[in-house]
């Protein structure tokens, strides 16, 4: 561990969320590959001009045409993201399936329903074994708050019960390392940004964009890599940890 005390004593921790409390991965995969499936459906009827209760039907097997339509969704994700570089996630992929519907010349309004069933695959995440035990427990000692640059839901994965805000990058407009996100918590936790330990596993958008903004900053480092990157020391993290029930110790409140 590289620092193992917090610099100042602290009043509010805010979390990342996607692989910090979660693995995402798993039900991230699931919901493309359902909506991949769902667009190759889609074409097959377009070929055969049946559009009546499309999003009804079963979705197919793998195929070749579904490779195809990997390709032509990265196709418009380049395109859009070279327009839009700050494009958040959920409009990015609403604008994506808009983009291939509209060059099928399908309704544009499939996009959302589309995309409803997506994020509510995407919500299905795995939970790390010791988040909820370690959540349940920070909760009695510290209000909670999450920053997170990703569209996973407050009240859909469950978080709700520990963390009593939320701040997304796709609400705020920019995403970590930006400012904005921390800049909004900081608005709903009314203290000093140093009295705030920022819990997160990305190096530039938790730590580095925590440091920048004068709070504390706890690296969750579940793979033991090293720190390699260029940064002067008030931007490395204050605290580096393995795993969140790590964190516990570290606070150790009746110390």
């Amino acid at each position: 561990m590289a620092k193992s005390r917090l610099e100042h004593p602290i009043r509010w921790i805010s979390f990342d969320v996607d692989h910090t409390l979660w693995d995402p991965d798993t039900a991230i995969v699931t919901a493309n590959r359902h909506i991949i499936s769902q667009l190759s459906w889609l074409q097959q009827r377009t070929q055969q001009n049946v559009l009546e209760n499309v999003l009804d039907k079963p979705s197919p097997e793998q195929s070749t045409a579904e490779e195809s339509l990997r390709a032509l969704w990265d196709h418009h994700r380049r395109l859009i993201k070279e327009k839009q570089p700050q494009i958040q996630v959920t409009q990015l992929r609403l604008t994506i399936l808009k983009a291939i519907l509209q060059q099928w010349g399908l309704p544009l309004g499939l996009a959302q329903e589309l995309f409803d069933d997506w994020l509510a695959i995407r919500q299905q995440v795995q939970y790390f074994s010791e988040t909820k035990s370690v959540l349940a427990e920070l909760a009695k000692l510290y209000p909670l708050i999450a920053i997170t640059n990703g569209n996973a839901c407050q009240r859909r994965t469950g978080a709700e019960r520990w963390l009593r805000h939320w701040v997304a990058a796709d609400h705020v407009g920019f995403a970590k390392p930006h400012r904005a996100p921390f800049i909004e918590a900081l608005k709903l936790m009314q203290c000093e940004p140093s009295e705030v330990l920022h819990v997160g596993d990305h190096p530039e958008d938790d730590v580095k964009g925590a440091r920048a903004m004068g709070m504390q900053a706890a690296w969750v480092n579940r793979k033991g890599a090293p720190w390699q990157h260029n940064s002067p020391e008030s931007y490395r993290p204050t605290l580096e940890i393995a795993h969140l029930g790590q964190l516990l110790d570290a606070l150790n409140p009746k110390a």
